[in-house]
């Protein structure tokens, strides 16, 4: 701060979310939001959780959305009779994916003729791949994926929906990158997810559902008829370009950032003239 520069951060949801931390809340929250020139949440959620926290720090926040490039090619339906489950993040616990695994056991009961496949690693993988041992050849975990293949493994291979069955999020990146390669969409109604997605591009479900719940509606999904997904697939894309295009939310980004430096230099203006006067006088 002495150095008159101004400092400004992005909040995702990790930081945001005082009572999904494991101390129950984030150190220092107000005093950081207070030392910027402008904090920028992730989420248009994360905004309104911060000014119902702190509403005298209400012209400090902003929203500024995250954003993916564009992928070399759209996603393909699968054309076989077996719907094609996509996920992909972190295996921790927040991320629920037991709980996906467990709707998966109630489609294989069903007979839905399914395949899953997982991008992605962490601590809880030997335990969930012993969970979906049953499912055999229908659940895959290709582990660790950078992230610039993730578009790509994306639209090589052919994807019906793009699963987040998180208990907490910000704004997934991950359900950014689906939707711009026109797979539709299903997620739990948690941080910013809804902000994504809705019945246009796929499915919404509570944050408190249950395996029978998401089995119960994935199955719907894979029921629809081809007009419908198409039009899923067209809907998520366009919803990508409107709102999550790379170039033109850092594009906006940039600008918001310009004018805070401009505002910030008029201030350091008018500081010196005050300063002046002060020594004239």
């Amino acid at each position: 701060r002495s150095t008159g520069v101004p400092m400004v951060t992005r909040i995702h949801g990790y930081d945001l979310y005082g009572e999904q931390d494991r101390l129950g809340f984030i150190p220092f929250q107000r005093q950081l939001i207070e030392s910027l020139a402008r904090a920028f949440s992730a989420s248009r959620a994360g905004e309104r959780y911060l000014q119902s926290r702190y509403p005298d720090l209400a012209d400090k926040l902003s929203i500024a959305y995250l954003g993916v490039d564009p992928p070399p090619t759209t996603s393909i339906p699968s054309t076989d009779g077996i719907f094609r489950i996509v996920s992909c993040s972190s295996l921790v616990p927040v991320k629920r994916i037991r709980l996906l695994i467990e709707a998966l056991h109630i489609l294989e009961e069903r007979g839905v003729k399914f395949e899953w496949t997982h991008l992605g690693d962490g601590p809880e993988r030997a335990s969930l791949q012993a969970q979906a041992a049953v499912l055999a050849g229908r659940a895959r975990f290709l582990g660790q994926v950078p992230p610039e293949e993730v578009q790509a493994f994306l639209t090589r291979n052919p994807a019906d929906v793009f699963c987040n069955v998180s208990s907490s999020e910000g704004l997934p990146v991950t359900l950014m990158e689906a939707a711009s390669c026109g797979i539709p969409l299903f997620a739990t109604d948690v941080g910013g997810n809804n902000e994504i997605v809705d019945d246009s591009v796929g499915r919404l479900i509570p944050h408190s559902c249950g395996p029978e719940l998401i089995a119960d509606v994935l199955a719907d999904m894979a029921e629809q008829s081809d007009l419908t997904k198409r039009q899923w697939r067209r809907r998520s894309l366009e919803r990508w370009e409107s709102t999550f295009n790379a170039e033109s939310n850092y594009e906006a980004f940039a600008g918001d950032l310009l004018n805070i430096l401009m505002e910030n230099r008029d201030l350091n203006r008018q500081s010196t003239r005050l300063d002046s006067r002060r020594e004239t006088t």
